[in-house]
């Protein structure tokens, strides 16, 4: 071969050449190359002196020989050219630079750079040094190739399963090299395992497998420590202990000490806490234990001892546990005051046969049974079984005692109670109504001249006659109400002489099972005992027509709006009630021309002739106990003073006029918005949005009222937004 030249490739910008002479050994550095005049390069582009090889790049003219990495002692060749590596080395030069070298023997054809020929066939990857350290939960794979390669390692513990679905393990970060090592982890202890290995060659493609070869990790055994007895009792005890690995299966061993052991075993999910529960013991014994727990194989615990606890001495019967939720207090006269009672029998298997609250007033006794939470009767969720609520209004101004008593099984019995005083009255002074709001600036109902302005629709009648918020005459409204949601169902006969039959139970079962859904969870005691009689009035006077029922449409036929006239004059034999019809006066000047009458007027509750029913707004008490019927004024009103007398304050409760219609809207406790109620008649109880149309000039519905067409006791007011309308 002619004159070889060398090129000394550095880091700057122009490197120095050399002119070598024939084939021969150099030392060189990276970046270095040696270059002959028939166009040979050989390049040294790196050197890994972890796995003893050196990376070189061969040219020959315009044919590029490939990027053989030759391993330290050994050779390549393409036929052409032989590069065998002797040797490499890191030399010091300075504290702040080393230079690594490889001694290199280069050997050339005599003729010159052949013509590019097909890549020579890669010899076959073999696989040596072989080892395999296996811990309790991995793996320590160590071997040689006489290749570069990329390495894997294929392994299962199933031994008959095809290998070419075991389990992948591989190590990216490791690359290509000579000498592999991995750490294969997540195996199971004391279990045998098979393998194989895999080496693929990036630059020749080259792959290979190694034969099958097995391991097998050792059995962990447990260690066990903290071993004790808790919560022993005269009966039983608690063994608990703790290991350093999971363990899947335990004996529990204990005997009384000095007999032969007994055995309780079981199964765990690879637990490091384990507890076991003896039953069936002897009282005051002393009793020996040990446990043993399992992985793959068991180890034992030492003996321990403890005593279980003598039998308790005979317990004596105990009275029922019984209390209010509230101490002695004030209340105003008119409102109720919504208490909650306790009563409950501590005794182990005990209950309660009887119970019952009482107080005096209004010159007689009542006695109640308190309906507790979960029964049917009780708007409290089972969780309060042992509780009850009940809402109580004074007819008596001055002190009262409530008592709360129970009677257990054992026929023990336990008393409590609190006084409530009931203040003064400052409100319907004139009246002995006992039911009505401490907002209210009535001070009469009715009879007694009521007043305050008018709130009519039809005709002019006053605020507080309309709104009758003071009468005593519809309080058993109220009572109803109150007796519905305190579960005690101790209803009045009120109204009387019906020629309908009517459920106050019925409706009261739908609103306590209503507010049930909301009490507690959503709304304090006091708020669910103000829904729930809303619920019940509500249902009362509307869908259930108990105390209003059907339409009275011969009132407006009276003012000349139907065309059968004759036939609604003669007023019955509808709608029902206990009032004949026939007496009632309709105020007209002819029977042939028919001329509108005047609005008309309710002069008296004991003679009808007195009365004009020409579209005639009339007192509350009236279309409840006198007329059980009404239009929807009268409906409007009658919502509107049952609510304000349970407790509704003059915000919370409107009648509503609209076009040719009047209904309510309400705000209910716990809600941000307000609902309406159309009782008219029994047309729905509560709710939002458009609700019915009727056409009135023009379709109308219930979210048609504007401005200041509210109303109650307290005057006309500026109606607020309703839930669904725009």
């Amino acid at each position: 071969m002619k004159g070889i030249l060398l090129a000394l490739f550095l880091f700057a910008a122009v490197a120095q050449a050399v002119t070598y002479t024939g084939d021969g050994t150099y030392e060189m550095q990276i970046n270095e190359s040696v270059l002959a005049d028939n166009h040979l390069v050989v390049y040294l582009k790196g050197i890994d002196l972890v796995n003893r090889s050196a990376n070189f790049s061969v040219k020959m003219g315009n044919y590029d020989a490939g990027s053989p990495t030759i391993g330290e002692n050994r050779s390549w060749s393409n036929g052409n050219l032989t590069i065998r590596v002797n040797g490499l080395r890191a030399i010091f030069i300075s504290f702040h630079r080393t230079e690594t070298r490889a001694n290199v023997t280069i050997t050339s054809a005599p003729e010159t750079v052949p013509t590019p020929t097909p890549t020579p066939v890669p010899q076959e990857i073999n696989f040596y040094n072989i080892s395999v350290r296996p811990g309790y939960e991995e793996a320590y794979f160590s071997f040689d190739t006489d290749q570069v390669c990329y390495s894997y390692i294929y392994y299962s513990s199933n031994l008959s399963e095809d290998p070419v679905h075991w389990r992948e393990f591989s190590n990216p970060s490791r690359g290509y090299r000579l000498h592999h090592e991995h750490t294969v982890g997540s195996l199971q202890d004391g279990m045998a395992y098979g393998y194989r290995l895999r080496c693929v060659n990036g630059t020749t493609g080259l792959e290979a497998y190694s034969s099958t070869g097995y391991f097998s990790t050792p059995p962990h055994v447990p260690v066990i420590s903290g071993l004790r007895e808790v919560n022993v009792t005269n009966q039983s005890a608690a063994i608990t202990w703790q290991t350093d690995v999971g363990t899947n299966r335990s004996i529990v061993f204990y005997a009384v000490e000095g007999h032969g052991f007994a055995q309780v075993e079981f199964t765990e999910a690879s637990a490091l806490s384990h507890s076991r529960r003896l039953d069936g013991l002897l009282p005051n014994t002393t009793y020996q234990y040990k446990v043993r727990t399992c992985r793959v194989v068991c180890s034992d615990s030492g003996v321990a001892t403890f005593r279980t606890r003598a039998n308790p001495p005979p317990r004596v019967p105990t009275a029922p546990y019984v209390s209010f939720n509230t101490g002695d207090f004030d209340l105003a006269h008119g409102s109720g005051a919504t208490i909650m009672l306790s009563v409950m029998d501590t005794n182990p298997g005990g209950s309660i046969a009887s119970s019952s609250i009482s107080w005096q007033d209004g010159g007689r006794m009542h006695n109640f049974t308190p309906v507790m939470g979960g029964n049917s009767r009780s708007f409290l969720p089972p969780a309060y079984s042992d509780n009850s609520v009940a809402s109580l209004t004074f007819q008596d101004v001055g002190r009262h005692t409530i008592t709360l008593s129970a009677t257990n099984a054992a026929g023990l019995s336990n008393t409590t109670s609190i006084t409530i005083n009931v203040l003064p009255k400052t409100r319907c002074l004139e009246t002995s109504a006992r039911y009505y709001p401490q907002d209210t600036d009535c001070n009469k109902d009715w009879a007694h001249g009521g007043g305050g302005g008018s709130i009519g629709r039809n005709n002019h009648i006053d605020r507080c006659n309309a709104v009758e918020v003071c009468s005593p005459e519809i309080d058993y409204l109220n009572w109803d109400a109150e007796s519905c949601c305190s579960g005690w169902y101790d209803f009045s006969d009120l109204p009387e002489q019906r020629y309908y039959s009517y459920d106050k139970a019925a409706a009261c079962d739908q609103a306590v099972a209503e507010t049930r859904d909301l009490a507690v969870r959503n709304l304090s005691i006091s708020n669910s005992m103000k829904l729930c009689k809303a619920k019940y009035l509500v249902k009362g006077i509307g869908t259930h027509g108990i105390y209003m029922k059907d339409y009275y449409t011969a009132e407006t036929c009276c003012k000349g709006d139907c065309e059968d006239y004759p036939h609604w004059q003669s007023w019955n034999p509808w709608p029902a009630s206990n009032i004949k019809f026939s007496e009632l006066w309709c105020y007209w000047t002819d029977y042939g021309t028919f001329n509108r009458p005047k609005d008309g007027w309710w002069n008296s509750d004991t003679d009808p002739s007195d009365n004009n029913m020409a579209i005639a707004d009339i007192p509350t008490h009236a279309s409840i106990n006198i007329m059980n019927t009404g239009t929807c004024a009268d409906y409007s009103f009658a919502v509107a003073t049952a609510l304000r007398k349970a407790g509704y304050g003059d915000w919370e409760i409107f009648s509503v006029s609209a076009p040719c219609h009047r209904f309510n809207i309400i705000l209910l406790p716990g809600a941000s918005n307000y609902t309406f109620i159309d009782t008219t008649p029994a047309a729905e109880d509560f709710f939002v949005g458009e609700g019915a149309e009727w056409d009135c000039d023009g379709h109308n519905s219930h979210c048609s009222f504007y401005g200041d067409k509210c109303s109650n006791d307290r005057g006309w007011w500026h109606c607020p937004d309703v839930q669904g309308c725009d």
